[in-house]
């Protein structure tokens, strides 16, 4: 199998992935709130057993946490600005989910990609798996947030869905092409990713849905996640 044919079928199955996801109905506002803490919980486990981790390998340590700040800031100056444009609680919400996902998606295609350039036939299944099941609950959450705004069409939905991921198609084609020279790179754009992630789940998830539920069920569900995360890992 070569890379044009791993990223046809990658974004084929996106596509199809899209596609059939926004057939989902809108979820109702309690359940979607049970759904974004449950996401929440996800990826925490995330980004503290696999972004940090891989972050800290390649540039240390405080090196993480610097550019983790960094990432941390840069979204709430983002999320502050769209507040600014865009008033209605719900673009802002499905924006900012968008663009961390994005965010997210550059240094974890960087990472597989580095893995692409070395491994065998029947690792580029694996990876494709791995990929697809990955990105499964985060299209979920994107259009159930797009889907808050009920002006928001179908087409819309799908398309935005597909861009997102689309840095992570290019951190992999990035990776293959340049090899080990993107490597430390992977680093920085994880810590960076990681804050956009931490924020992104205390301001949009958490927060954000905490005032619809008791603590304790909001505790048992984030908590429940993140050993689904842990197990999926």
């Amino acid at each position: 199998m070569n890379l044009l044919m791993f990223n046809s079928i990658v974004i084929g199955a996106m596509v199809l992935m899209a596609i059939c996801l926004s057939k989902l109905s809108p979820l109702s506002d309690r359940y979607l709130k049970v759904f974004y803490l449950f996401a929440a919980g996800n990826l925490l486990a995330i980004v503290a057993l696999d972004i940090i981790p891989e972050a800290i390998k390649e540039i240390g340590i405080l090196g993480m946490l610097a550019f983790m700040l960094i990432g941390g800031l840069i979204f709430e100056l983002m999320h502050e600005f769209i507040h600014i444009v865009l008033p209605n609680k719900k673009h802002v919400s499905a924006i900012s989910i968008g663009v961390a996902l994005g965010a997210h998606g550059l240094p974890e295609g960087m990472a597989l990609g580095i893995i692409l350039s070395v491994t065998a036939m029947k690792g580029y299944w694996n990876i494709i798996i791995i990929f697809l099941l990955h990105i499964f609950p985060e299209m979920i959450m994107f259009q159930q947030a797009l889907k808050e705004n009920k002006s928001n069409k179908k087409v819309k939905i799908i398309i935005l869905s597909i861009i997102i991921f689309i840095p992570a198609i290019l951190g992999m084609l990035i990776s293959v092409r340049f090899g080990e020279k993107v490597q430390p790179f992977v680093g920085i754009f994880s810590a960076v990713s990681s804050g956009f992630i931490y924020m992104l789940v205390v301001k949009e998830l958490i927060f954000r849905n905490i005032k619809q539920l008791k603590i304790k069920d909001t505790l048992i569900i984030i908590l429940g996640s993140v050993l689904a995360g842990v197990a999926l890992m």
